[in-house]
């Protein structure tokens, strides 16, 4: 067998692989249609909807599930991002704008936490996520 195949192959399950340990380590929420502990979320057909049940501001990073492995990111907070819902306010999404999103694509990993106190600045409280069908 080709060398190449092999290590993409390899290269492929570890990425899934890391990607499961990653999901199972973050808390897992209900369904989008009851809403994500805090934050309900519902999809319209050509965007999401996410309000933002909770007191603080959340942040939010959503990206389509298959491209979620491959994807190398961190969770982004106040003053440097621009997405932050405010408490009581809906934020809409379009699918276009899913890391990842291609036309046929059918969910979407939905990330978000709130700033917290760190040592040398805020930094995200537990990250939470949920799973949403476009």
């Amino acid at each position: 067998m080709p060398r190449a195949p092999r290590l993409l192959r390899l290269a492929l399950a570890l990425a899934a692989a890391v990607a499961v340990s990653v999901a199972a380590a973050c808390r897992s929420s209900s369904s989008p249609e009851q809403g994500t502990a805090s934050v309900s979320a519902r999809a319209t057909g050509s965007a999401f909807q996410f309000t933002n049940r909770t007191d603080r501001e959340i942040f939010y990073f959503i990206v389509e599930r298959k491209s979620a492995a491959l994807v190398d990111w961190a969770p982004c907070l106040a003053p440097r991002c621009e997405n932050g819902i405010p408490p009581g306010r809906t934020a809409t999404i379009r699918y276009a704008d899913v890391v990842g999103y291609a036309p046929g694509d059918r969910e979407a990993l939905f990330y978000w936490w709130h700033a917290a106190p760190g040592p040398s600045g805020p930094v995200a409280d537990s990250i939470r996520h949920t799973v949403l069908r476009f």
